[in-house]
């Protein structure tokens, strides 16, 4: 494919993600707004952004520990004949997405055999790991890598970073809807409050749910798109491939409450967002 129809197609599918992306942002700020609303009318706003302060420190550290701090070895299971072809292959992508000078290291975390791609862009490392325990061979290593560097083009080290955020707001949010309940109890609204709980709660974790499968599976969608613009193929997610985009690290019962419930439904995600946005 010519460069420059690659870019062109390339662009046009980051500007329609960022648009859905964004318009999905915009309904998680009104959400937490008005549970912050509701709680300052009813105990104030000095206890309403205490309480908010709190909830956000406690969350943040739910997160920290889910995402950072997991460092692995360098395994020597690799031949230096394998370490080349992943590294052209790496290379070739490079050039295309004009991203300079990557380096690429293997690793083994938890057991699992994974690919390190560091790049000079932002300091960003892309671990693209094989949950099968097994060695990813060169046919597959390309679509895989094609996606990552999907991720990279499409700037999504701060699209990361906005949604691990937007997760730590709804935790904050649906945790609201409890703090608040149980004050209205303390003043008497008994019945008011139970409703309420229940009601709040119900929605609470039904749009994180709704949401968390936008956002991830939106974002997701356009990396494989670019990714398949890339490497010359039409878009498509072999079982394979989205096992190894979507199931990493272990699950852990916080994960599920707090951060990623859309994780359940993995690959039904990934295919309805193929109809519903498919060029």
């Amino acid at each position: 494919m010519d460069r420059r129809i690659w870019r062109v197609r390339a662009k046009a599918q980051i500007r329609k993600m960022n648009c859905l992306l964004g318009f999905v942002l915009a309904l998680e700020v009104l959400y937490v707004s008005g549970a912050v609303m509701l709680l300052g009318h009813m105990v104030g706003t000095g206890r309403a952004l205490a309480v908010v302060a709190a909830l956000f420190a406690i969350t943040v550290t739910f997160l920290r520990m889910q995402f950072w701090g997991k460092n692995g070895s360098l395994s020597e299971e690799f031949s230096s004949d394998e370490v080349s072809q992943h590294a052209h292959v790496v290379k070739r992508f490079a050039r295309m997405a004009r991203i300079k000078a990557p380096e690429l290291r293997l690793q083994r975390n938890y057991g699992n055999v994974s690919i390190e791609l560091n790049t000079k862009r932002d300091g960003l490392a892309l671990t693209i790991g094989d949950y099968f325990n097994r060695r990813l061979s060169a046919k597959e290593l390309v679509p895989v890598l094609a996606h990552e560097f999907g991720h990279l083009i499409a700037g999504d080290i701060f699209w990361f970073f906005v949604t691990k955020t937007s997760t730590v707001f709804f935790s904050v949010a649906t945790l609201f809807f409890v703090v608040t309940a149980f004050f209205g109890v303390a003043k008497g609204h008994v019945a008011f409050s139970l409703l309420f709980l229940s009601i709040g709660l119900l929605f609470a974790f039904g749009a994180m749910f709704l949401l968390d499968f936008l956002l991830e599976g939106i974002k997701e969608y356009r990396a494989d798109a670019i990714g398949a613009l890339l490497s010359g193929e039409k878009y498509r997610l072999a079982d394979s491939f989205v096992r190894v985009s979507f199931w990493w690290d272990r699950p852990a019962p916080l994960r599920y409450i707090f951060f990623r419930p859309g994780d359940w439904l993995t690959s039904s995600r990934v295919q309805a967002l193929r109809v519903i946005f498919r060029s």
